[in-house]
């Protein structure tokens, strides 16, 4: 009888899905209300790679609370980027109709709280939200205040690879004390003779210079998309920021003929209430 020789286990995978523990390596305050953690693998294992505008969940034991805290933050920075991930997230404040109200407890203790050599556990990368990589469309990248972070990681990803499609980047936000990643998308833009941006302050600032710090005072229209996007009915176009923001967008491409199917958001809630039905 011959003897069959046991065979060893094929080694374990790590699912997209599974939970993974992150170390704080760097955190940096990019403005008013805006910071940026860099994370590496406690594990010591390569990072997983991600697609543009994905995410990642985290579950943050905020001291004081039940329970853990279950909150998403897309990636910042391009897949190119191998040695951390970059999340960037904003202190969100009270509504300005209940400012009695306390601030974001998830965020908060990421502003506050977390610091460098910190643990964090998060599941990812994951989302439908991304760059459609076959697409060979223009790309329009809408952002509105800290939406802006799968935008940054868009818009580098395509000056990194070398992309032939022309992208805009339209970005808009209160003032330049909270306009954040300036840099990259500068970076960027030096980089990608295919790309534009433009810059809107709802309220500049006294020392918010025109033409430098930003292009537009006031609010992303369809004149203004129109006078610098040519053929925007045929561009794919990426939406992310708040509801009100998203939901002016949305209707303000739909009217400009850009096709539903043309339209990529990330929005989390019912896309009812981002169409306005």
């Amino acid at each position: 009888m011959s003897q069959q020789r046991e065979q060893p286990a094929p080694p374990r995978t790590r699912r997209p899905s599974s939970r993974r523990t992150y170390r704080v390596a760097a955190k940096r305050r990019e403005c008013d209300l805006i910071v940026s953690l860099d994370l590496v693998p406690v594990d010591g294992e390569p990072l997983r790679p991600f697609m543009p505008g994905q995410h990642l969940t985290f579950s943050l034991a905020v001291p004081g609370e039940r329970r853990p805290l279950i909150r998403n933050y897309s990636f910042a920075d391009c897949p190119e980027e191998t040695d951390h991930y970059r999340i960037t997230v904003k202190k969100e404040p009270p509504p300005p109709d209940q400012p009695e109200l306390p601030p974001g407890i998830g965020s908060l203790y990421l502003h506050d709280t977390v610091q460098v050599g910190d643990e964090l556990e998060a599941i990812g990368p994951r989302g439908e939200f991304h760059l459609l990589m076959e697409s060979t469309r223009p790309v329009v990248l809408l952002s509105g205040g800290v939406g802006l972070a799968p935008m940054v990681s868009i818009f580098k990803h395509l000056a990194q690879s070398a992309s032939p499609r022309p992208v805009w980047y339209i970005h808009g936000c209160q003032t330049g004390l909270l306009h954040a990643l300036r840099d990259d998308i500068q970076g960027a833009l030096a980089s990608n003779p295919n790309s534009h941006a433009v810059t809107f302050y709802d309220a500049p600032g006294p020392e918010d210079a025109q033409g430098e710090d930003y292009d537009y005072a006031g609010f992303i229209t369809a004149e203004h998309l129109t006078a610098h996007v040519p053929d925007i009915a045929d561009a794919e176009c990426y939406v992310c920021g708040p509801a009100p923001f998203m939901q002016a967008m949305y209707r303000t491409l739909i009217g400009l003929g850009v096709g539903e199917e043309q339209i990529l958001y990330e929005f989390f809630g019912p896309s009812t209430i981002l169409k306005g039905e």
